[in-house]
């Protein structure tokens, strides 16, 4: 495995699961799936947003 991935700055996310997504990216993801990754990403950036307003 390699070390960190360089990407541009984003909202922080989980370094594993960042790369699975940008492998599944590489992989050529189908539409389907790329809108089910938009919902998770949504929704654990809605968690984060939760906890830190708590």
């Amino acid at each position: 495995m390699h070390g960190k991935v360089s990407l541009a700055p984003r909202k922080r996310l989980n370094p594993s699961l960042t790369h699975s997504l940008i492998k599944a990216s590489n992989a050529g993801m189908s539409d389907e799936s790329r809108d089910v990754t938009g919902v998770i990403m949504a929704r654990t950036g809605q968690f984060r947003h939760d906890r830190e307003s708590s």
